[in-house]
C-alpha cells in the first residue's frame, strides 16, 4: 500500500511539472511570465520537505528546474534572478546527505548560465 502511494504520489509530481512546462513554454505563454522567488521558494520548500530520505520528489524538482534552465529559448517558468536566489538560499545551503547528482549539474548550469548572462 505505501509504496502504491509513493508512486502515485511520484506520478502527480510529474504531471505537474509536465503542466507547468507547458504553462511556461513559449507557445502558451509570454516569455516575461515567470514565477516569482516567493513562488519557486513554495515549490522548493514543498518538494524537498515532502521526500523525506528518499529524494525522489527532490530529484524530479532538479530534473524540472535544469530542464528549464537549460531550455532558455522554450521554457522560461523562471528567471536568471530566481535561478541565482535557488542557488544562492537553497541548493548551496542543502545538508550534504541530501545533496545529489542532479543537484550538483543543476550548480554547474546556473554558474555556467551566470557567466554568460549576468
Amino acid at each position: 500500500q505505501a509504496n502504491t502511494s509513493l508512486i502515485s504520489i511520484h506520478n502527480e509530481i510529474t504531471v505537474r511539472f509536465q503542466f507547468l512546462s507547458f504553462i511556461f513554454s513559449i507557445s502558451a505563454s509570454p516569455k516575461d511570465f515567470n514565477l516569482t522567488q516567493s513562488q519557486a521558494d513554495r515549490l522548493w520548500d514543498c518538494l524537498t520537505a515532502v521526500t523525506g530520505s528518499t529524494g525522489t520528489n527532490r530529484e524530479e524538482l532538479y530534473n524540472w528546474l535544469l530542464s528549464q534552465l537549460k531550455n532558455r529559448d522554450g521554457g522560461h517558468a523562471l528567471s536568471l534572478e530566481t535561478f541565482k536566489h535557488l542557488l544562492t538560499e537553497k541548493l548551496l545551503t542543502q545538508k550534504p546527505e541530501h545533496v545529489c547528482g542532479q543537484q550538483l549539474n543543476l550548480i554547474q548550469e546556473i554558474l555556467q548560465q551566470s557567466r554568460t548572462n549576468w
